[in-house]
């Protein structure tokens, strides 16, 4: 008895992957003028993040008084 094989084309389209990010913000302080530094920071690499249509952003981190804390998931 012989085998036949017969290959089965894919007819829904492949979607690319995603290259998940993470961003990570801090500061060396907790003065004023460095927490205004943290602020941008966030600011930046968030619209940085958005700006990539191949990136999705996973979580990004910063510093919360002793701890650490997820400022977007």
């Amino acid at each position: 008895m012989e085998r036949v094989i017969r290959k089965i084309e894919t007819t829904v389209p492949m979607q690319p992957r995603l290259l998940r990010v993470a961003a990570y913000a801090r500061v060396s302080s907790g003065k004023d003028a460095m927490l205004h530094s943290l602020s941008g920071q966030v600011t930046h690499y968030s619209q940085l993040i958005q700006q990539h249509d191949g990136w999705q952003l996973m979580r990004s981190w910063r510093p919360s008084r002793k701890r650490w804390s997820c400022w977007q998931r």
